[in-house]
């Protein structure tokens, strides 16, 4: 199923209005948990969604790399038969324990790469499930989100702002994908991402190991796969 074709599925009408592959809105999380979109002009008042006001996608969602930020890019609808690109910008650089001296990455796109790979794990056919796609994105503010401690096994309450992710099922509603966060080492977490971009079908964002035994059965795509 293509984009267009999981479009007509959820509207019950093709859509009339294909965009260009530019990015029309990006949007950020504030510490509040709410999502809002970037701005050209520094000066204008960022204006954020409500509280728990989701954002809706479409199709194969692509992971691209820029500066400090890893961008989740999804086509969102704007109208009942329209839709655009747009992308979500989670910073990945990281924040440093002042007492241990460690660096951990945020929490919000450790929890999205670990939520993204579990969905695309429970895909019967990702290569064509995925294009079919359609659901919601949600913020959330911590300390909403419990984790259990692998080490310990014990679940505790993480501060910073989570991403949250709902599919529609078979019977077309909304269910959410079970959260899962991968590890928040800088090295550990890159090879993750790595992993998920090889099952998306698009190449890795971080360089890649080749002598490495855990990459031996990896093979990369010939080129990007549009969203």
């Amino acid at each position: 199923m293509d984009l267009d074709s999981a479009v007509e599925k959820f509207t019950g009408r093709p859509p009339v209005y294909k965009p260009a592959q530019e990015i029309v809105t990006t949007y950020g999380i504030d510490l509040n948990g709410c999502f809002y979109p970037w701005t050209k002009d520094p000066s204008e008042a960022k204006r954020a969604l409500q509280p728990n006001q989701g954002i809706e996608f479409f199709g194969t969602p692509k992971l691209v790399l820029t500066n400090e930020y890893i961008m989740f890019k999804f086509a969102q609808p704007i109208m009942s038969d329209q839709w655009q690109w747009s992308q979500l910008a989670l910073k990945y650089t990281g924040s440093t324990n002042k007492r241990t001296g460690e660096i951990k990455i945020q929490n919000h796109v450790a929890g999205l790469i670990g939520t993204l790979n579990h969905l695309v794990q429970t895909l019967v056919n990702p290569e064509v499930d995925l294009r079919g796609l359609s659901g919601t994105i949600f913020a959330e503010r911590g300390s909403g989100v419990a984790l259990r401690n692998t080490e310990t096994g014990k679940e505790e309450k993480h501060k910073g702002t989570f991403v949250l992710l709902f599919v529609h099922n078979e019977q077309g509603e909304l269910e959410q994908v079970p959260y899962t966060q991968v590890s928040r080492n800088p090295q550990e977490f890159e090879q993750s991402v790595n992993q998920l971009c090889i099952k998306l079908k698009q190449r890795p964002l971080f360089p890649q190991n080749l002598m490495s035994n855990q990459n031996d059965d990896i093979k990369l795509p010939e080129q990007d796969l549009d969203s």
